[in-house]
């Protein structure tokens, strides 16, 4: 029960359905408690991100859809307490998933400080 999921194909539908992003990251949000454990998956995010991912898989999350998610988290309130991310696999040959994972967990950690700031700067 503390867990919360949320699915590509039922956030693709949504958006389908006419729902925007802003408003789906709202109905996350409201889903999630005044802590947050953050544990990113980097294969969320669309495959061209990162294609060399353990499973890469069709669909996913872009990297400005997935930041701008966390900057709304903390924008309304919830804070950061920890995070993990997972899943990297850099490739030798190209720098995309290495560069993909650094910018998100650039991300992840600028959010976490802002989350546990009492000055909410941007970041």
């Amino acid at each position: 029960p503390r867990i919360e999921m949320f699915h590509d194909l039922r956030l693709a539908r949504t958006a389908f359905e006419g729902v925007s992003w802003r408003e789906q990251c709202r109905n996350i949000i409201e889903q999630l408690p005044a802590k947050v454990y953050v544990s990113f998956d980097i294969d969320g995010l669309s495959p061209d991100n990162c294609p060399h991912t353990d499973a890469p898989v069709a669909g996913g999350l872009s990297f400005n859809e997935a930041a701008y998610l966390l900057r709304r988290m903390v924008d309304n309130g919830r804070r950061i307490i920890g995070f993990d991310l997972s899943e990297v696999v850099p490739s030798g040959e190209n720098s995309i998933d290495a560069s993909t994972a650094a910018r998100m967990l650039f991300k992840l950690c600028g959010q976490t400080l802002r989350s546990n700031s009492d000055n909410k700067v941007e970041r």
